[in-house]
């Protein structure tokens, strides 16, 4: 039973690894939905997250989406006071500053925490030694292998998730579109982050 629960524990942390960051990068991606509403040509993507990623923006309804927006009209435009993004049935998105949607998805380094528990694990020994026609089987302990599989897992993991958090941070503010001024004729590449249940279609609205 010992062991039954030693082995289960092992295989639960070992499936709860850090995720590694894929860039999203708007620029190469490619996009299938195109709408052109008032001079501005948006085309967009949902996104497909990875692993850890994925699983706490759909656990908080977060979209992720990459965005390609060309001005087409005859003036610079600002994103958030000339126009804004939303559905095609003209509702609002509830779009999300960087910081909120970073918050609401990130990995969280600290659950890595939970390796520790590999400290009790031991490399073990078994004997057996014979008394008049009897045997007797007797475990013993060789090298507390826990001692040294919990922290470095654990440390490992930490630093790892915290590397790939920094990369999926600077990736969302890099590509905010808040305020962004997008020239006559220019065409614009970013991310924008909305609280969705469902998958909108996206375009432009004039303010």
């Amino acid at each position: 039973m010992k062991n039954l629960i030693t082995l289960s524990v092992v295989l639960i942390l070992l499936t709860s690894c850090a995720s590694k960051y894929e860039l999203l990068n708007p620029k190469r991606t490619l996009y299938q939905s195109i709408n052109k509403d008032n001079n501005i040509e948006v085309s967009y993507k949902y996104n497909t997250l990875r692993k850890k990623y994925r699983k706490y923006a759909e656990k908080n309804d977060i979209r992720i989406v990459s965005v390609k927006i060309k001005n087409n009209t005859e003036r610079d435009i600002v994103f958030g006071t000339d126009f804004n993004l939303v559905s095609y049935s003209d509702r609002p998105l509830n779009i999300l500053a960087p910081n909120e949607a970073y918050d609401n998805v990130r990995q969280h380094p600290a659950s890595h925490l939970w390796y520790l528990l590999l400290a009790p694990v031991t490399l073990n020994k078994t004997e057996s030694e014979s008394f008049g026609g009897s045997t007797i089987t007797k475990t013993k302990p060789i090298f507390p292998i826990g001692l040294i599989l919990g922290p470095a897992i654990s440390l490992g993991n930490m630093v790892y998730a915290g590397k790939s958090n920094k990369k999926f941070k600077q990736e969302l503010n890099d590509l905010d579109l808040t305020n962004k001024t997008i020239k006559k004729g220019e065409t614009v590449f970013g991310l924008i982050s909305i609280r969705q249940s469902d998958y909108p279609s996206i375009k432009a609205s004039i303010l």
